[in-house]
């Protein structure tokens, strides 16, 4: 049986997502404790069905709308995610019950464009691009880095002239907004008094601009599994952290304490301004003993070659889109520019 989900699921489908880890050269397990259903809430109007076999959760499908622009304009976007079958049940056709109940949901919601990101490696989820389930089959969008940067505990005085602190008001709101204009499917932001900027000024301008955020509250990845080199690597690091301005990275049945840069703004030319704030993170980062932090930027984007000297881990993701009403010239569209996406809400 497919039906919608309710808040009396949260603790089923919390057991379904951690009993299905991310496989890779670090191997995830999601938790989303303690409420399944908060960061669908975040990323907007939201929806899950679940499938039930012999009255147990066995499945789950979730869809969250919201608004991003495409050609500068704003449109109407569905983020799939949550396609989860539990182990014993993948030989059948349960993933395409599944895929085909949200595509109705879809139809009856007027809905259009889809968007999805896959992780390097996930195989499980090639179907659903390939056009099964009378979903079109979904264009790849190419491949997004997303980049682990390790904290730093040097000192971030004398980098910027003047770096501030400052609400997330509308004024600068407005900015973040025009700036992810630029983007293919930039998002759009609200202002919000709770939500810290960091903010880079020439003069009274400001140059550059980012917020971060602690997705803790909302998700959290446990290390299941490291390939060989990769544990060497976290072996000798934590050795040798206690001689060197280092924190511990995670190891095998840890959380990973990701302070995600979730809004970033630059002026052109003001490269350097985004990644002296960049520095002040990975020190906030390093103060408040996270992991990491991290970012994701599509390969296209100009903004990837100024990461490469910093010390990080990088793994690969995949966007990949479709339109329910075959709109080839829109798809086109954003293949043709810059894709981008939030990865601390994925």
């Amino acid at each position: 049986m497919i039906r919608l989900a309710t808040f009396q699921d949260n603790e089923d489908l919390l057991t379904l997502t951690a009993s299905n880890p991310m496989q890779g050269a670090i191997s995830l397990r999601i938790d989303r404790k303690p409420d399944f259903f908060r960061i669908l809430q975040v990323r907007g109007e939201s929806i899950t069905f679940l499938l039930e076999k012999d009255k147990k959760v066995v499945g789950s499908f979730s869809a969250s709308k919201s608004h991003v622009y495409i050609q500068g304009q704003l449109t109407p976007l569905y983020y799939l995610s949550d396609l989860k079958v539990d182990a014993g049940y993948r030989a059948g056709v349960y993933a395409f019950r599944l895929v085909a109940r949200m595509y109705q949901y879809l139809q009856s919601k007027d809905a259009d464009l889809l968007f999805c990101t896959a992780a390097h490696g996930n195989s499980l989820v090639q179907p659903l691009f390939n056009g099964r389930a009378a979903i079109p089959k979904f264009t790849s969008l190419g491949q997004f880095q997303v980049f682990q940067l390790l904290p730093s505990g040097k000192s971030v005085s004398g980098i910027h002239p003047d770096i501030r602190y400052e609400p997330l008001e509308q004024p600068l709101c407005n900015l973040f907004n025009e700036f992810y204009r630029g983007y293919q499917l930039g998002k759009i932001i609200q202002a919000n008094n709770d939500t810290t900027a960091l903010v880079a000024y020439e003069n009274t301008e400001p140059v550059a601009a980012l917020t971060l955020l602690d997705t803790l509250p909302m998700k959290q990845n446990v290390v299941v599994g490291l390939q060989p080199h990769l544990r060497a690597v976290v072996a000798l690091s934590n050795t040798l952290f206690t001689y060197l301005p280092l924190y511990r990275l995670p190891e095998i049945g840890q959380v990973v304490r990701n302070l995600y840069v979730n809004n970033f703004y630059y002026k052109p030319s003001q490269e350097k301004a985004l990644l002296a704030l960049i520095q002040v993170a990975r020190n906030i980062a390093f103060t408040k003993q996270y992991h990491f932090l991290s970012i994701g930027l599509h390969e296209k984007d100009p903004l990837l070659k100024h990461f490469r000297g910093l010390p990080k881990f990088e793994f690969k993701s995949y966007g990949y889109i479709t339109s329910l009403k075959k709109n080839t010239q829109l798809i086109q569209a954003v293949r043709n520019g810059i894709p981008f996406e939030d990865y601390s809400l994925v």
